[in-house]
């Protein structure tokens, strides 16, 4: 469902599915357990490439992700969001928040 990376500092989550309410509460658990697990890293960068699709609860994952990093003293960054998904995301003005790639 979710594959993970850690280099340089980096902890890269790159979710496999859309982000539909019938995902996001596993993807969320998955997530959560990888960050409180791991301690070397200093930057989560959620990768988007095989998200096509966002729906409201993907948002709110999006944005619990940012604020737990955020209350661990760590770096949020959003990667390879499709023209659609970029469009949302910087109309509820997330790029002013944390890096959109």
């Amino acid at each position: 469902m979710i594959d993970f990376v850690i280099e340089n500092n980096q902890l890269t989550c790159s979710p496999l599915k859309d982000f539909s309410a019938g995902n996001i509460p596993e993807m969320h658990d998955l997530i959560v357990q990888k960050l409180l697990k791991s301690e070397q890293w200093e930057l989560l960068v959620l990768d988007c490439t095989n998200v096509t699709a966002l729906s409201s609860i993907g948002v709110n994952l999006m944005i619990g992700l940012f604020k737990m990093s955020k209350s661990m003293d760590k770096e949020f960054k959003i990667s390879n969001c499709n023209e659609s998904i970029l469009k949302v995301l910087k109309l509820f003005k997330f790029d002013r928040q944390f890096s959109i790639e």
